[in-house]
């Protein structure tokens, strides 16, 4: 049966970290396999982000010139 991956001190590892980590043969451990198959299927669930109308590549490049666009809106 798969564990949990977590650290020595018993903290969990994140899902980022997952991401980063590969295996001691440059795999990934089935268990964190198991854990990041998780983390997805409840991201899913819960349901992705409100979809934020995309401009067109016209109306980005105009953006983009006159300093309005911002990669990460805030």
């Amino acid at each position: 049966m798969a564990r949990t991956a977590h650290r020595a001190n018993g903290r969990p590892v994140t899902v980022g970290e997952l991401m980063l980590r590969p295996d001691v043969h440059g795999r990934r451990r089935p268990e964190d396999l198991e854990v990041l198959e998780l983390a997805y299927r409840m991201r899913r669930r819960i349901g992705p982000e409100p979809a934020v109308r995309a401009p067109s590549p016209g109306a980005r490049a105009l953006a983009v010139v006159t300093g309005l666009w911002r990669r990460r809106p805030r």
